[in-house]
């Protein structure tokens, strides 16, 4: 039996959150994180939203 698109959500999210959550960048809600679910081509698309602090130069995922 396939997994749904919903089930395919949760567990590569759930993967997500304990990568990014060593960096501080965990995602709270990604109800409009998740941009496409392409079962046939095993692809997931997420918009991740970024941070800058210039005077650092920093730029990445992490909130500061």
């Amino acid at each position: 039996m396939p997994f749904t698109k919903d089930e395919i959500v949760k567990k590569i999210t759930s993967e997500l959150d304990e990568c990014l959550e060593s960096q501080n960048a965990e995602v709270y809600d990604y109800s409009d994180k998740i941009v496409d679910v392409d079962t046939k081509n095993k692809t997931i698309t997420i918009k991740f939203d970024y941070n800058v602090v210039e005077e650092d130069e920093y730029v990445g995922l992490s909130f500061y």
